[in-house]
């Protein structure tokens, strides 16, 4: 009972995150629920499942800010990453490339960040396909698959609500991915959705929704700030953890 309590504490912080900025949900929800005595097989199929269905609400409710032929490209792009990431990962020892991918999206964000005041950066031809690529690839390498999408839409300075829409797209696509590749080899979905994933569903949409009115009524400045902040931390964690 204090595993369900306090975890749907947790999922209820980690949907607010997740709803303000478009991601993160896995960024707060993982190292918390781990903390609880969770396995890890059950933690990110939990993360997951959530995320998805969260990420599916927003979708629906932001669609006509969808720019579906850049959410395509990233989530068609992610499956040569995903592929070679999952062969790295098979010869090349975890921790260097955790603390590497981590150290590069730190960079990176310092980059965007200080670019934010400044007249808009001329777009990068093939910038989507390669955000879609490394996506995969960290997803498989270091589980960062959203940051790639995340520093790509606040170069591109795409508005809250088209942030949030293709994000939220991007994870649905990515997520399913993930799941199915997971099923496949034998993950325990059933232990992780029943009881708790299905006690916690409730509470992670409210969540979400509450964050997802918020975010999208911030300043534009403000939540690119915000969003770059949460891509920051993540890469500091990935290198922290590693």
């Amino acid at each position: 009972m204090t595993v369900l309590i306090v975890g749907g504490l947790v999922v209820l912080g980690a949907s607010l995150l997740g709803g303000i900025t478009g991601f993160g949900f896995a960024l707060v929800c993982t190292p918390l629920l781990l903390s609880l005595g969770l396995p890890l097989s059950v933690v990110v199929v939990t993360n997951l499942c959530l995320a998805l269905v969260t990420r599916i609400s927003v979708a629906y409710r932001l669609r006509g800010d969808l720019e579906l032929r850049r959410v395509a490209l990233l989530v068609g792009a992610s499956l040569p990453g995903i592929l070679l990431g999952s062969w790295t990962i098979s010869v090349v020892e975890p921790r260097p490339l955790k603390i590497a991918a981590g150290a590069v999206v730190m960079l990176a964000t310092l980059l965007i960040a200080r670019s934010l005041t400044r007249p808009p950066a001329p777009a990068i031809p093939g910038a989507t396909a390669a955000a879609g690529a490394l996506a995969g690839f960290m997803g498989a390498t270091t589980s960062l698959n959203g940051i790639p999408p995340v520093l790509l839409l606040a170069r591109d300075r795409v508005s809250p609500r088209r942030f949030q829409a293709n994000l939220a797209l991007f994870f649905i696509g990515s997520n399913l991915i993930t799941l199915a590749v997971l099923a496949a080899q034998g993950a325990p979905i059933a232990a992780a959705l029943l009881p708790r994933g299905l006690v916690w569903l409730p509470i992670a949409l409210a969540g979400n929704l509450i964050g997802v009115r918020l975010g999208t009524r911030l300043p534009d400045l403000l939540f690119r700030r915000i969003a770059l902040a949460v891509a920051f931390v993540a890469g500091a964690l990935a290198v922290v953890t590693a």
